[in-house]
């Protein structure tokens, strides 16, 4: 049912994005601009950034990791992708420290443990409220529980999850998953922008205006 849902859902967004291929993405409709831009800091040779804010609880973003990450993977080599794991609340903390001591260890560069994170929460229905159960989780997928929960409280981690905090605050995030490009605008799927592709092709086109600058 989950995959007759999704391939609804692309076939509609195809039709959406071929309906507006010559008209541009507009303002207040299509992706939102942020007052205050977010500092970005850019590794040499890219230009733009771009994030995806997004959390393990979340069922939109489950089905969002696989085509965003494949977008990803397309992207030019100016354009500098990273994950934040958005924090509204304290139960978002653990998976916020998994995902950065994941990151740390270098242990989920293919995202097959995030996606293994994902699968288990939401086909397995396993329970991911504390950083106890996601030790559970990632130790099924070849992560050695010991030295990642000791990743996971470490001072490095710590410092990457108040950044994630600072960052969805002033975000003024709506929910996940958003995609915000160049520090200033963000899309996320609404009556405008209908799904996971539709958010991408606004994305390509933010991209495209500030290469072109």
């Amino acid at each position: 049912m989950r995959k007759v849902a999704i391939g609804i859902l692309a076939i509609l967004s195809s039709f959406w994005i071929s309906s507006l291929q010559a008209e541009e993405f507009v303002e207040g409709k299509h992706y939102r601009l942020l007052e205050k831009p977010l500092p970005v800091v850019l590794e040499q040779g890219k230009k733009v950034a771009v994030w995806e804010y997004f959390s393990y609880l979340c069922g939109h973003c489950f089905t969002f990791e696989g085509p965003v990450t494949s977008w990803a993977a397309k992207q030019a080599p100016e354009v500098q992708f990273e994950q934040v794991p958005a924090v509204f609340n304290s139960a978002m903390l653990p998976g916020a420290q998994t995902y950065y001591a994941l990151q740390l260890m270098g242990v989920d560069k293919d995202h097959r443990v995030s996606q293994g994170i994902y699968d288990s929460i939401h086909l397995s229905k396993a329970p991911a409220k504390n950083l106890a159960q996601y030790t559970t989780l990632v130790s099924k997928y070849g992560v050695d529980g010991d030295s990642f929960e000791k990743m996971a409280n470490s001072f490095a981690v710590n410092i990457k999850v108040n950044q994630a905090k600072t960052a969805t605050f002033n975000a003024r995030l709506e929910g996940t998953p958003s995609v915000l490009v160049a520090g200033k605008y963000m899309v996320i799927s609404n009556n405008y922008v209908p799904g996971h592709q539709a958010v991408l092709a606004v994305v390509d086109q933010l991209i495209a205006r500030e290469l072109a600058k």
